[in-house]
């Protein structure tokens, strides 16, 4: 499913909603994964577009500055 498509879905049905990135950080503070750089890498080699600001905020609420 798109994500945006859920998104709007979930909100419509009152759900919370937690979006890819929240996803991988949650995986980190769960020790699930150990970093989430070459994740990130991952999704932006495969065309997900995440401005150099942002990565930067993600890295450092992960950790990993």
């Amino acid at each position: 499913m798109d994500e945006r498509a859920g998104r709007k879905l979930a909100q419509t049905l009152a759900l919370p909603t937690i979006g890819t990135i929240g996803i991988l950080l949650l995986a980190k503070e769960e020790r699930i994964v150990s970093e989430i750089a070459p994740l990130l890498d991952d999704l932006i080699d495969q065309g997900t577009w995440i401005s150099p600001t942002f990565y930067q905020q993600i890295l450092q609420m992960a950790g990993e500055e």
